[in-house]
């Protein structure tokens, strides 16, 4: 189902990612640099980055070959997972049970997991290559660390070192593995059984001792994805959105993965973060009552106490730092924060597949889980099929979005900027005005409300717009860049420069910043200051012929 997704094009971030963005095309000694010191677009994932280089090699910028590594990795996903949960689950229910059960148990597992429709953002978003290579690296870690201790022969080196280096691999692919050593507390609790229902202080201390490798790549991970945050001032200020909310949305998100989970429905790329949440509210509520059910379930179902705490210390710990008390981005939740986290319910209902194939003999009435998931996953397939298409261009993913949240000011800006992208420049208008009505102090808002009008001839519009933005955010670069280039076309370079400057000084490793600033400082006499900007583009976007043409003309106007 998934193979649809290689007549997507590129999308939302893929812009700024992937088209616009050259660092990670090749792999000379100043790329490689690039990719492992970059915290381009608030994220640090040097290993994806080296993967889309090898996807440019291949396919320049045709998006199939992006999303054909997607599907590769997601598909090799899937298969790890397997073996995985097969292990798992024979684990669990122990050696007696019938080895085709156990088969049947894992294939489900493994299905259930890669073909719902919440896998759908990870795998048909270019952009979110970090997600299935990650997940590769992470998958690879659990497998050889269960492995390590329950395979044959007992402890072995070579296993321990494996599981360590996927681990490294995945921290260098996406922040979200982080919390890794919780989830191996998890395996060991349960299936593992390394901790018994009360283990000794010395269990514990043996359990952490081993866990310190594990830990120190996770702190070094958890450094680098906050530092990546705040450069890129994308976490929420306290002031901004209190603990309140943030409280809140922790709990609307604890349950709403398990509540999509489970009830797939009015999926979206996009739910909106309003200025405020409260504890009382019915989607808070509601969230909080999921997770209860959910407890609730798990128990009178009779799944073991241990397997119980095995599950929900799995999932909180791989879902706690996306909910939202470290708030970064415009989203409530975001459906590709469930790649790892619901991992488990995968397992838990390919344990009562495997439960219930291993007692069909008893009656019917064994049989519901297995006819349950033999109903759903074809369900589940259908959903992905049409979720995908709604990646296939900013235009039909916006109206999406704008069509559940038509009130949301992110919705109607997105939906705005992908109109204007495809030349409705009158509609994407009339939403960037209804944005700005809904959310009046939002800079970037008026930002596209000034690039439209440029776009349609209306200079002093224009202008106006992109200035109430810098009053708002006096410190946004892309404002100070779009009025410099205002000034400029209207021959002002001295009003210009300031503003290109300004653009400079907050974007310093921004080529294109460079660039405009040599050129304003190239009309205005300026040779040499043109050339050492010129310069610097270059430096930091080496394969670029603009910028060496540039830098080749302002070179000749000096000597």
């Amino acid at each position: 189902m998934f193979a649809r997704a290689l007549a997507n094009g590129f999308v939302w971030d893929d812009a700024a990612l992937i088209v616009d963005n050259i660092g990670y095309r090749g792999f000379d000694a100043r790329r490689l640099r690039w990719m492992f010191t970059t915290f381009h677009m608030a994220n640090y994932a040097p290993l994806a980055w080296i993967s889309m280089g090898v996807d440019y090699a291949v396919w320049g910028l045709d998006p199939v070959g992006f999303h054909l590594t997607n599907v590769i990795f997601h598909a090799a996903n899937a298969a790890l997972f397997f073996i995985l949960a097969r292990e798992l689950i024979l684990l669990g229910v122990g050696a007696g049970i019938d080895a085709g059960a156990v088969d049947a148990g894992a294939v489900a597992a493994a299905l259930l997991f890669s073909v719902h429709p919440m896998r759908v953002e990870s795998v048909a978003w270019a952009s979110e290559r970090r997600d299935v290579l990650a997940g590769f690296f992470f998958l690879s870690t659990l497998l050889f660390y269960v492995r390590d201790h329950s395979g044959p022969g007992g402890a072995s080196p070579r296993r321990r070192a494996i599981a360590l280096l996927a681990y490294a691999a995945a921290v260098l692919s996406k922040a979200t593995v982080i919390p890794l050593p919780a989830a191996l507390v998890a395996l060991d609790i349960f299936p593992l059984r390394r901790l018994a229902p009360r283990p000794s202080s010395g269990a514990w201390r043996a359990c952490l001792r081993e866990k310190l490798p594990y830990l120190l790549l996770s702190a070094a991970g958890a450094a680098l994805a906050v530092g990546a945050q705040m450069r890129s001032g994308n976490f929420a200020r306290l002031s901004d959105y209190g603990m309140t909310s943030r409280l809140a949305q922790t709990a609307f998100g604890f349950g709403f993965y398990i509540v999509k989970t489970l009830i797939p429905a009015g999926l979206c790329a996009l739910y909106p973060r309003p200025l405020g949440m409260s504890l009382v509210e019915p989607r808070v509520i509601a969230g909080i009552l999921a997770a209860a059910a959910a407890a609730l379930g798990l128990r009178k179902a009779g799944v073991r106490p241990e397997a119980r705490a095995a599950l929900w210390i799995y999932y909180s710990a791989m879902i706690f730092p996306v909910l939202g008390l470290l708030q970064n981005g415009g989203q409530s939740a975001a459906l590709r924060y469930s790649y790892l986290s619901c991992l488990g319910w995968a397992v838990l209902a390919g344990t009562a597949v495997a439960l219930s194939a291993a007692r069909l003999r008893r009656g019917p009435g064994a049989a519901a889980p297995a006819a349950l998931a033999a109903a759903a996953i074809p369900a589940l397939a259908a959903l992905t099929w049409s979720q995908t298409a709604l990646w296939r261009d900013d235009v039909a993913l916006w109206s999406d979005v704008y069509r559940q949240f038509p009130q949301s000011c992110d919705a109607q800006r997105g939906l705005g900027a992908a109109l204007a992208g495809v030349g409705r420049i009158s509609e994407a208008g009339t939403l960037a005005r209804a944005a700005l009505k809904n959310c009046p102090d939002r800079a970037p808002i008026f930002l596209q409300l000034g690039a439209l009008a440029a776009a349609a001839g209306r200079s002093a519009e224009a202008e106006e717009n992109i200035r109430r933005a810098l009053a708002l955010s006096p410190g946004l670069a892309e404002a100070h860049d779009a009025l410099g280039g205002l000034l400029f076309s209207r021959g002002r370079v001295d009003l210009a420069l300031p503003h290109f400057r300004a653009a400079v000084g907050r974007e310093p490793r921004s080529a294109q910043r460079r660039d405009h600033l040599g050129a304003a400082l190239a009309v205005a006499g300026d040779a040499e200051g043109a050339a050492a900007e010129f310069a610097e583009a270059v430096r930091l976007e080496p394969a670029n012929p603009l910028y060496r043409g540039h830098l080749a003309q302002a070179r000749g106007a000096v000597y």
